[in-house]
């Protein structure tokens, strides 16, 4: 069996510059009623959008020689929402840069206690228009690896 499993954003994090870069996936943006699925943010800005603790894992995660994707919680605070957004970020560092695709928590949830050993997830192959081909599926890779891993 094959799930889709929708991204919500993908997040570049630039440690030189201190800017972060968020493309929010169409469904994303129409859901949450957005004007754009594009946002630039500066150190200021980051801070308010993305959870204290977390934020100190962007300067954790660009400091460490991580040759392989790896994921971790995140969570980010938007206007149309009352709580912070609960993601599970797909990442990998180069140079200094995060990037990351973000899934929704209870998405991934959902999937672990659905899904069995054989399923293969799939995210929406609008991905690729974001990364490179390679990269793309070295990130789904990793999902179908912390969804598997983690089943009940």
């Amino acid at each position: 069996m094959q799930y889709q499993v929708p991204w919500i954003f993908h997040l570049s994090y630039d440690h030189k510059k201190r800017e972060m870069k968020i493309m929010f996936s169409n469904q994303f943006a129409q859901d949450n009623h957005m004007d754009s699925n594009t946002m630039s943010l500066d150190d200021d800005q980051i801070k308010l959008f993305i959870h204290k603790y977390d934020y100190r894992k962007l300067e954790y995660f660009v400091s460490q020689v991580l040759p392989n994707p790896f994921d971790t919680l995140m969570r980010f605070s938007i206007p149309s929402q009352k709580t912070y957004i609960r993601t599970q970020a797909v990442c990998h560092v180069e140079q200094q840069h995060l990037m990351c695709v973000l899934f929704d928590e209870k998405t991934i949830f959902t999937l672990q206690k659905i899904s069995d050993s054989q399923a293969i997830i799939d995210a929406q192959s609008d991905l690729e228009k974001i990364e490179s081909a390679n990269q793309a599926t070295r990130f789904l890779k990793h999902l179908n690896q912390l969804i598997h891993r983690q089943e009940r």
